[in-house]
């Protein structure tokens, strides 16, 4: 933005050396011109003479904040902030502030339309799991519903070995909860009793504190249930997902306290961590009859989810997350 120094006319200073009908005497503007004078101008050439004029002006006010710029000066002196530019700037701060203002209106009236949205898929989605598991009259059970949906995902499915297909076909439903502060997400994995562990329900807790902003998705903390198992099977990268060994390491030291490498594969895995959540959070669950019959692999299909969540395409990790503090989820709840 260029320059003015205070000292330069302004723009109604020049207005006001143009006669116009608004500053000029009638008997000027309606009297004959005596013999010898001039003729008086016409609003062709006023014209261009103001904008001559202005032209000039403006070519003056450049040449100037150059000068300023470079570090020249008539005075030679430092010359500090200009009344003008600190008006233009505060006049552009005023309109932020009012965008800031209507997207945090925005953010929170989205996060009430997701609260009641959620809350009326719930009896939908409570239907689906009866529906899957023969509950409703008529209707026989749908074997290995979540084992085949999980299998058909290429992001999930990587993650489910030899051992854990026989525990996932004890799987009968998944369900996805918003945090009552709106800033994560509660994974909730249903089973019914089973001889490899104890646990009924596994969860798993993120706290996401832009999920409903923009730009890359950020992971401040996970929480994930310890499995009491009855059975340890000889491999199985699935229910790392839930109780994983580097969550232990990640709870217990700082970014400064490891190895740049340790580090850096730390924070691969929380990130991959990240979007497996989000695949269940924002696809799997929504969409599960479609992954159960294979047309969510479709590639219409893709093109439609891809453009529906492009703004989770990136995710962002902070340096050093920890565990879901209970008390500042609370704190949230409260809020």
């Amino acid at each position: 933005m260029s320059e003015c120094p205070p000292d330069a006319p302004s723009a109604d200073s020049l207005f006001s050396t143009i006669r116009t009908p608004f500053n000029t005497p009638a008997s000027v503007l309606y009297n004959k011109p005596k013999k010898g004078t001039p003729e008086p101008k016409g609003d062709h050439q006023l014209a261009n003479e103001l904008q001559d004029k202005l032209n000039q002006h403006l070519i003056t006010q450049r040449i100037q904040a150059l000068d300023l710029k470079n570090g020249v000066s008539e005075s030679e002196e430092e010359v500090e902030d200009d009344d003008y530019a600190s008006l233009d700037l505060n006049a552009l701060q005023q309109l932020h502030d009012l965008y800031t203002h209507e997207q945090e209106i925005y953010f929170h009236e989205r996060k009430e339309l997701e609260k009641r949205f959620m809350q009326r898929c719930a009896p939908i989605f409570k239907r689906r799991a009866d529906v899957i598991q023969g509950l409703e009259e008529n209707q026989d059970k749908v074997a290995d519903f979540w084992l085949t949906a999980l299998s058909n995902n290429s992001i999930i499915r990587q993650h489910i070995d030899r051992d854990d297909i026989d525990i996932l076909a004890h799987l009968v439903d998944i369900q996805t909860h918003d945090l009552d502060s709106c800033f994560g997400f509660r994974l909730e994995f249903h089973f019914e009793r089973n001889p490899y562990f104890e646990n009924q329900i596994l969860t798993k807790t993120y706290v996401v504190p832009n999920l409903f902003g923009t730009g890359d998705r950020i992971l401040e903390t996970t929480k994930g249930t310890k499995i009491k198992w009855l059975a340890v099977p000889e491999t199985t990268s699935f229910f790392e997902f839930f109780d994983a060994p580097w969550m232990e390491l990640m709870e217990n030291n700082s970014p400064q306290d490891l190895e740049d490498h340790i580090f850096e594969e730390l924070h691969e895995k929380v990130e991959n961590d990240l979007r497996i959540g989000l695949e269940f959070h924002q696809k799997i669950v929504p969409d599960a009859v479609f992954w159960f019959t294979g047309d969510a692999n479709t590639e219409e299909f893709e093109d439609e989810e891809e453009s529906e969540f492009e703004i989770d395409a990136g995710i962002e990790i902070v340096e050093s997350p920890t565990f879901v503090d209970n008390k500042k989820e609370e704190a949230c709840k409260q809020q």
